[in-house]
């Protein structure tokens, strides 16, 4: 991406620079020259880009003033001006004015950064004028002294640019290509004084070369920066389910479930039940919500959308799900224990619906809270339970929306909501190999993962009524079709499609995907066990949900003997130290 962001930039400039200087040295009425200049420069405003704009008014008009110095010095200062010229420059200063009241706020240093490049631009611009038409040194002195003089001023964007980010390393053949286009678009244009007609032709033919690869880059990129995705119309439901989603998630945010830390898994049986106690009005709440039609609301116009809050609250909100399942399994009400998490992989799914990638991805989180307490209570669930949850588990992946949906208006929003800029890194992105890992892939392999989880279960859950009803294991995961599966899952991660592995031992099994790598490792988990997090997304190795949710060996059960005082004591001890 930054060899495309170098290219872009180099010939941009190049381009704003040579219209500058034809700006400031052709015959024609300065009034037209400089409407033209401004005109052209202007189509950015259309966007709008005020950043760019800026910097290219900058650079034009350093070119100017050094071609007007250069004349002053031959030719002598003339301060006289008609009224006429006084009426025509009010045209441009109303024009500036206007672009300074719609500038956007940046930080002084982004503004610093947009300033340096166009006065360097324009500077640069004007030593290829006089590396072509200097007489004070000789031609091969003065090629020389405009290395050097190039490489002098990039030093600035090299130690101190800050608004074009990553860019330090190819400032200084940005701005040395910049002289020496310069050097030799003028050297080409002396080339058309020469009375050879070949010559000319020639002179010609390179200058309408050069005009097209230099133009070619800006011009595709304007173009799709003018040309945004439309944005798709939302017809959201009224009530919409997510409101009280997401008044229950800010009920959730005052109480202990508010912490990622917080291990619900081993917490004292006393305090999980206060802080289950905590989060009734929120358990309430989200029922009105789940109830209704849930879409996602969006403002493409916005970065409204991006709520941290609110996604941090709904996560705080399939947490106490989790916690609140846990605290059933502590009372041995195993049917309320996997109807919460059963109802905490219906939030993940339901959230999600119509959103962004970053809704997506908050669903993806809270589902797999759900699924870890499914999986932990496989054992405990009745046989003829299975089937009913492996029916819910294939209903909430067959109903949920394509990836390629959160895709698509995640670069929607990003080209409306996130203004040119966002929009340009976008473009910079599809064009670069770089892009072939990216956050959009990231997110892809984070869906497969969810969906090679949820199947996993469903084979989990059918293996266990299989051992419940035939008293062993089958051979092959054919033996569970039709009874308790309607098919093999296939694995997601597997291009061919194939099922997911099964590999059957005397007295258990091993059941795995192939990971986000597509090699079957027989089932070995990725080198870095402790970081599940990346499981089915980073590197080699394979997804196995018994390794994957396996319990932190480091964490001791809590106590739960409420007749002991004394570990009441201490337990309300722990919730006034926390």
């Amino acid at each position: 991406m930054t060899t495309l962001l170098a290219v872009l930039l180099f010939t941009s400039l190049a381009c704003v620079g040579l219209l500058a200087t034809w700006a400031a040295t052709s015959g024609r009425h300065w009034f037209f020259r400089t409407a033209v200049f401004v005109g052209a420069i202007g189509l950015l405003l259309l966007i709008p880009a005020y950043e760019p704009f800026v910097a290219f008014a900058l650079q034009g008009a350093v070119v100017a003033a050094g071609v007007q110095i250069a004349r002053a010095r031959k030719q002598g200062l003339s301060t006289s001006f008609s009224l006429a010229t006084l009426l025509q420059g009010t045209v441009f200063v109303a024009i500036a004015a206007a672009v300074a009241s719609q500038v956007p706020a940046l930080n002084a240093r982004a503004w610093v950064s947009v300033a340096m490049i166009g006065l360097i631009a324009g500077l640069a611009t004007l030593l290829g004028l006089w590396m072509v038409h200097g007489r004070l040194v000789r031609l091969w002195l003065r090629l020389a002294l405009g290395l050097i003089l190039a490489l002098s001023l990039s030093l600035p964007l090299v130690w101190g640019d800050w608004f074009v980010f990553s860019m330090s390393t190819v400032w200084a053949p940005i701005i040395a290509g910049l002289v020496a286009i310069t050097c030799l678009v003028f050297w080409l244009l002396v080339a058309f004084g020469f009375r050879s007609r070949a010559k000319r032709v020639v002179a010609g033919i390179a200058l309408l070369l050069l005009a097209v690869v230099l133009v070619s880059p800006p011009a595709g990129v304007y173009y799709q920066l003018m040309t945004p995705l439309p944005i798709p119309e939302q017809l959201l439901p009224n009530p919409n389910g997510y409101d009280d989603i997401v008044a229950a998630g800010k009920i959730a945010e005052n109480w202990k479930f508010n912490n990622t830390t917080y291990g619900y898994d081993t917490a004292p049986q006393k305090e999980l039940a206060a802080a289950v106690e905590q989060m009734q009005p929120a358990y309430q709440l989200l029922q009105v919500g789940l109830k209704k039609s849930v879409l996602s609301p969006i403002d493409y116009l916005s970065t409204d959308s991006l709520n941290i809050d609110v996604y941090t609250n709904i996560g705080t909100l399939a947490r106490s799900l989790t916690g609140r399942g846990r605290m059933a399994e502590l009372e041995n009400k195993i049917d309320d224990a996997f109807g919460d998490y059963l109802e905490t992989i219906r939030l993940g799914y339901v959230v999600r619906r119509g959103g962004l990638v970053v809704h997506a991805l908050v669903g993806i989180g809270s589902s797999g809270k759900g699924r870890r307490g499914l999986f932990k209570l496989r054992n405990q669930i009745a046989p003829r339970e299975c089937d009913k949850i492996i029916s819910i588990l294939t209903a909430h992946s067959e109903q949920a929306e394509p990836d390629e949906n959160f895709i698509y208006r995640d670069r929607v929003w990003t080209q409306h909501a996130m203004g040119w800029h966002g929009h340009f890194m976008q473009i910079l992105d599809d064009m670069s190999e770089e892009s072939s890992w990216s956050a959009m892939e990231w997110f892809i392999r984070a869906c497969r993962r969810e969906r090679a989880e949820m199947r996993l279960l469903q084979v989990e859950l059918a293996l266990r009524a299989w051992q419940a009803t035939h008293g062993g294991l089958p051979e092959s995961l054919d033996d569970l079709v039709p009874e308790f599966l309607s098919a093999v899952p296939a694995d997601p991660f597997d291009t061919a499609d194939s099922p997911l592995r099964y590999q059957r031992t005397e007295e258990t099994y091993v059941l795995y995907s192939v990971g986000a790598d597509g090699k079957d490792d027989g089932g070995v988990p990725p080198e870095d066990c402790e970081d599940t997090s990346t499981w089915g997304v980073l590197g080699d190795g394979d997804l196995r949900l018994d390794l994957l949710y396996a319990d932190d060996p480091a964490a001791v059960p809590a106590e739960t003997d409420d007749d002991d005082a004394g570990d009441d004591e201490a337990d309300d001890e722990l919730l006034e130290s926390e």
